[in-house]
């Protein structure tokens, strides 16, 4: 979802329909228990076990769903999986989808074909008129790599994967640090 001022120049959502098929097949390949997210444009709705929100005050107004009268729109899914051959299953089922894994656990995200920060990128420079080699990315997870390597400069946060690292221009203090916002006092102001 690309969003310009008021407007959206760029939406790529799953249908309602769409949006319960991918989160029945994940029931039926992982478990009727996995835990499950879906984002919309509006709202992050989630069936967590542990409430996330008694652990961390900053997950805000997610909304606790059962998911079992879902009728909504959804930007991606994101599942809990444990079984590479599982992930590695629903992946192929939802052939529709992009999937990549998050670094930091068992976590898998399914997106629409093609929807990726770069693609994202490219949507606001044709809208802006400004060039790709004027943006500056930050990125520390498999899903920033692409748009690191598009970018003027791509900048790896210091708590980044390895694989961010390597494809990044520079890599910078992380988020704990303050890195972004030293970086921008001290290369660009």
């Amino acid at each position: 979802m690309v969003k310009y001022k008021t407007e959206y120049i760029y939406r790529a959502e799953f249908s309602e329909e769409e949006t319960n098929v991918m989160i029945d097949m994940a029931r039926n390949i992982c478990g009727n228990d996995c835990e499950i997210t879906i984002d919309t444009i509006d709202a992050h709705y989630w069936n967590y076990k542990i409430d996330p929100k008694k652990l961390d005050k900053s997950w805000g107004d997610s909304i606790y769903t059962d998911f079992s009268d879902f009728n909504e729109c959804s930007l991606k899914m994101c599942v809990e999986i444990f079984n590479q051959d599982k992930a590695d299953e629903l992946a192929h089922r939802l052939s529709d989808c992009d999937c990549i894994r998050f670094s930091d656990g068992f976590w898998y995200k399914f997106t629409k074909k093609n929807v990726t920060k770069e693609n994202a990128i490219i949507k606001i420079t044709e809208v802006c008129g400004f060039s790709i080699d004027s943006i500056i990315v930050f990125g520390d997870d498999y899903a920033d790599i692409g748009m690191l390597e598009l970018c003027g400069i791509g900048v790896a946060m210091g708590n980044a994967i390895d694989e961010v690292k390597e494809r990044a221009d520079i890599v910078i203090g992380s988020n704990d640090e303050d890195g972004i916002a030293d970086f921008i006092e001290n290369e660009i102001l």
